[in-house]
């Protein structure tokens, strides 16, 4: 486990993140991952992403009075109830005489969430730990198990919120905007929001100056939203010096201007950021003339995109070297494709190791300790007895209770 400080918020608190890659239940959280997701098809209230915050807050009436407010759910992913979370999950799978859900029954599927929740493990500063509660950020059930949880609250409290003057409500993950009747609204559904589960509990932020920073956003009044930016934003971008293939440079200009044009309401706002745009890519060290010219250029295409009529994608990956991986690529796609025109060949670059990824700053994992399936030779300390077994399980589990004497050795028989 290690931790990323959140230091753009008072008191720079800190998230906990776990990296379950290779964990012995990492694939199977992935796979329910997948297979439970259509279970958040029917909220109203989620949000996929910033521009779906945008798309939807552009059809809402500005006729209504209203006051802008966001919530916030504190420390939402390890405060998610595990168990209370994996019973709303089995209720609206097997619903309406349900038995069975891609051939597991209850009983099993609440047995795997068990383990990919309850039974997860984590090693910090040289110890090893058991989650008992809550889900980790890292962990691919992390997102969904916040979402359902979530989904759940809402769908209960929904109208009782509603008659305390609550008017709109979106939600991203753990971030939520509202419009409200008036700020004692807002105080009153912030009251109400904090009573209703003792592990789950809101703060609140209120427009200021008709602004509201929600996303990548800021709201304004009558619903018009431009860029924004927090206050710990350096402006560092990828330096069009560094060993990177330029293809990738330009398509970083090009996202960024596309996310201006999505989330910009007014053109007055748009041409506001497009120049703040050019500004920090020239800090970046790209030329005015190249950036000019993206920019341009992306700008007259008006948000659309050309449809590709090549049904075959092929992509290799290269090695990046400098100007000459360009210069290879683009013959090697002219090769291809001038032979083969219906496939849509694509090379994407491996960009050599860098100094920085020699050092880590993470725990590093005893592998031994962390694996399953291994064989293993412990010492008993009453005779010294050499003790050899084999397990299934997750190494540090077993020797904690051959330590704590729950099984049984050569003394213990």
């Amino acid at each position: 486990m290690y931790g990323l400080p959140k230091i753009h918020k008072e008191g720079c608190p800190i998230r906990p993140i776990i990296s379950a890659v290779g964990t012995y239940n990492y694939k199977l959280a992935k796979y329910l991952d997948e297979i439970l997701k259509p279970l958040l098809d029917n909220s109203k209230y989620i949000l996929k992403d910033t521009f779906d915050f945008v798309n939807k807050i552009k059809s809402l009436s500005t006729s209504i009075d209203k006051n802008l407010a966001s919530y916030d759910v504190q420390s939402l992913f390890t405060n998610i109830p595990t168990i209370e979370t994996i019973e709303i999950i089995l209720n609206d799978v097997f619903k309406d005489g349900i038995e069975k859900f891609h051939n597991f029954n209850r009983k099993q599927l609440k047995k795997l969430l068990i383990v990919c929740t309850q039974e997860s493990h984590f090693q910090f500063n040289g110890e090893f730990y058991d989650q008992i509660d809550g889900v980790a950020m890292g962990s691919p059930l992390g997102p969904l198990f916040a979402n359902i949880f979530m989904k759940h609250f809402e769908e209960k409290n929904m109208k009782k919120l509603e008659k305390l003057g609550l008017i709109k409500y979106f939600r991203y993950v753990d971030d939520i905007f509202a419009t409200v009747g008036c700020r004692k609204d807002a105080e009153r559904i912030l009251d109400f929001l904090n009573k209703q589960h003792p592990n789950i509990k809101f703060t609140i932020e209120y427009e200021k100056d008709n602004q509201l920073p929600f996303l990548d956003t800021i709201v304004k009044g009558k619903y018009i939203t431009t860029v924004y930016r927090k206050k710990t934003f350096t402006g560092v971008y990828l330096n069009w010096t560094s060993l990177t293939a330029r293809k990738y440079k330009i398509g970083l200009i090009k996202g960024l201007v596309n996310r201006i044009c999505r989330i910009c309401t007014t053109e007055q706002d748009r041409s506001l950021e497009i120049n703040k745009l050019k500004y920090i890519l020239i800090l970046n060290e790209y030329p005015k003339e190249e950036v000019d010219k993206v920019i341009e250029d992306e700008l007259k295409k008006d948000g659309t995109k050309e449809k590709d009529e090549k049904e075959i994608k092929r992509y290799i990956v290269l090695p990046y070297v400098g100007p000459k991986s360009d210069e290879f690529s683009d013959k090697l796609k002219d090769l291809i494709t001038s032979n083969f025109p219906q496939i849509d060949f694509n090379v994407a670059y491996q960009t050599p190791q860098t100094i920085s990824s020699f050092f880590s700053f993470k725990d590093k994992v005893k592998d031994a300790q962390a694996q399953s399936l291994v064989v293993y030779k412990m010492k008993c300390e009453t005779c010294n007895a050499e003790y050899i077994c084999k397990t299934e399980r997750i190494l540090h589990h077993r020797v904690k209770e051959h330590r704590t004497g729950k099984t049984s050795s050569c003394c213990n028989n």
